[in-house]
C-alpha cells in the first residue's frame, strides 16, 4: 500500500473550455506543467493522471507520467480521485485539479502535513487572500468563508457569487483547487449523491459539506492561476 498517491483529473470536455487540459503554454501543454510541479514533492509518492480520454492518456505517457483509464461518467475530480483510491490503497490522496497553473509542490506538502496532524478532519484544501477587486469580483474565483479555530483553519462555504456579506469583510479569501483526503473520507464521497448546492454552484467541494462532513484548510500565499478561458491563457 501506498503512503501517498497524488491523482491529477483530467478530462477533456470541460464546458468553459473544451480540451484545456492539452493546451499549449510555452511549448507544453498544461497538463504537463501540472504535473512537472507535483514530482518535486520531497516525500515518496506515487503521481497518476486520472483521465477518461485515451488522447490525454497517450500524451501524459509521452512525457513520463503514469496514467490511469477512469470512467466517462465522473463529474468531478473527486469522483476521479475516488476512482483511482478504489484501485490503490493509499493512507493520503492529493488531487491537484488538472487546470492549476503555478501552484507549488510545497503548498502540497503542507497541506498534506495539516491534514496528518489534524485527525478530526478526513478532508482538506487550500486557500490564499484575494488581491484584488476584479479578482474578488471574477465569477470563476471561489470565494469561502474560512473561520479560524485552535490548532488551524476551516472551510464553513464556498460560493463563485459576489455575495453582499464578503464586501465588509476586511479579509477575503479564495479556495485553490488542490485536496487532501483520507482514505475513508474519499470512499464515503464516492457513495454520496450530487447535492442540490453543489450542483447549482458547481463546485464538488460543497458535497462535502452538504453531508455534514468538515474541511480543514492551510493558508499559503503566492500566485497560483486557474485556467479557466483561453484569454486566462493569452493573459499568462
Amino acid at each position: 500500500m501506498s503512503a501517498v498517491v497524488v491523482v491529477i483529473p483530467v478530462r477533456l470536455g470541460s464546458k468553459r473550455f473544451p480540451g484545456k487540459a492539452l493546451t499549449l503554454i510555452s511549448g507544453k501543454p498544461l497538463i504537463y506543467h501540472v504535473w512537472r510541479e507535483a514530482v518535486k514533492l520531497r516525500f515518496s509518492a506515487k503521481i497518476i493522471i486520472a483521465t477518461d480520454s485515451k488522447k490525454v492518456a497517450d500524451i501524459a505517457a509521452d512525457f513520463g507520467a503514469e496514467t490511469m483509464m477512469t470512467p466517462a461518467n465522473l463529474r468531478n475530480g473527486t469522483e476521479r480521485a475516488a476512482a483511482v483510491a478504489a484501485k490503490i490503497k493509499a493512507s493520503y490522496y492529493i488531487n491537484i485539479q488538472g487546470d492549476n497553473y503555478r501552484f507549488s509542490h510545497l503548498w502540497l506538502e503542507r497541506g498534506l502535513r495539516d491534514l496528518r496532524v489534524r485527525r478530526k478532519f478526513d478532508f482538506h484544501t487550500l486557500f490564499t487572500p484575494i488581491r484584488s477587486e476584479l479578482e474578488f469580483k471574477n465569477i470563476n474565483t471561489v470565494k469561502l468563508v474560512a473561520v479560524s479555530e485552535k490548532g488551524g483553519w476551516e472551510a464553513k462555504w464556498f460560493t463563485r457569487g459576489n455575495r453582499p456579506d464578503f464586501s465588509s469583510v476586511k479579509h477575503r479569501f479564495k479556495h485553490i483547487g488542490i485536496y487532501f483526503y483520507r482514505r475513508a473520507g474519499l470512499l464515503r464521497y464516492r457513495g454520496w449523491n450530487r447535492g442540490i448546492y453543489e450542483d447549482a454552484e458547481s463546485l464538488e467541494q460543497l458535497r462535502i459539506l452538504e453531508n455534514n462532513e468538515r474541511i480543514g484548510l492551510t493558508l499559503v500565499r503566492g500566485k497560483s492561476i486557474s485556467i479557466d478561458s483561453p484569454k486566462d491563457v493569452a493573459n499568462l
